[in-house]
C-alpha cells in the first residue's frame, strides 16, 4: 500500500505540521527549546515560516513564546493541570446538564457517534495526534449542544489547554477507557438523564487526572 504524501499550501503549514506531530508524539520533549535558526536549517526553510508556525503552535497552547528567550514546548506544572481540570469540571458539568435537559437532536447524536468512531480508529492506529483531535471534537460537540454559544466557547478554549496538558503529561495511546466513557456520557445526555451526565463528566475528568504522569 502506498504511503499517502501530504501536500502543504505554504512552508509555514509544513513546519507547523512537522513540529506539531513531533511534539504530540513526544519526539520533542516538554520544555525543549525551539530555536528558529536551528529549526529553519533542519527543515530547509527560512526563519519566517518557522516563526509563523511557532505562533500557531503557541495559539494552541503547545508552545510558549518567551520574550528575549525564544520558544519552548509547554511544560505544565501539577498545579496548572489541576487548575485547568477544576475549571473544566465546572464548565462541562453545566454544559451536559443543560444539554440533557434540552435533549439532543438525532443529527447531533449521529455526529457525536461518528466522532467517537473516529476516536476508536485513531486509538487502533495508536495515532496520538488523531486521538487528541477526536477527544477535543467530542467534548466540543457535546458542549455546543448545551444551547449557549458563550458557554460552549469557554469550554472550547479550556479544552485546548487541557488537551495539551494531558498530551505532554501522559501517553494518550495507552488506555481506551476514555472512549467507553465518551459513549456512556453521550448515552446519558441523549436519554436526558442530567444527573447521570454530570456524574459521568466528573468521573471522566477524574480518570484523566489519575492517568497523568507529570514529566520531570
Amino acid at each position: 500500500m502506498k504511503k499517502q504524501v501530504r501536500v502543504y499550501n505554504t512552508s509555514a503549514d509544513y513546519v507547523y505540521a512537522d513540529l506539531r506531530s513531533k511534539i504530540i508524539s513526544k519526539q520533542i520533549k516538554p520544555g525543549t527549546r525551539l530555536p528558529e535558526v536551528k529549526l529553519a536549517s533542519n527543515l530547509k526553510v527560512s526563519r519566517t515560516p518557522v516563526r509563523e508556525a511557532l505562533r500557531r503552535l503557541a495559539s494552541e497552547g503547545l508552545v510558549v513564546l518567551v520574550p528575549n528567550s525564544g520558544a519552548r514546548v509547554i511544560k505544565p506544572t501539577v498545579e496548572e493541570i489541576k487548575d485547568i481540570f477544576a475549571v473544566r469540571d465546572l464548565l462541562e458539568c453545566e454544559c451536559v446538564f443543560r444539554a440533557a435537559r434540552n435533549g439532543l437532536e438525532k443529527r447531533t447524536v449521529s455526529k457525536i457517534e461518528q466522532i467517537i468512531s473516529t476516536g476508536r480508529r485513531a486509538f487502533a492506529r495508536k495515532d496520538a495526534e488523531a486521538i487528541l483531535d477526536s477527544d477535543h471534537a467530542f467534548h466540543k460537540a457535546l458542549a455546543a449542544a448545551c444551547g449557549s454559544p458563550a458557554l460552549s466557547d469557554l469550554v472550547d478554549n479550556i479544552l485546548l489547554r487541557s488537551c495539551v496538558f494531558v498530551l505532554v503529561a501522559t501517553p494518550v495511546t495507552d488506555s481506551d477507557q476514555w472512549l467507553e466513557e465518551h459513549q456512556q456520557l453521550l448515552s446519558a445526555v441523549a436519554a436526558r438523564d442530567d444527573t447521570a451526565a454530570v456524574s459521568l463528566v466528573k468521573k471522566h475528568l477524574r480518570l484523566a487526572i489519575s492517568m497523568l504522569t507529570i514529566p520531570e
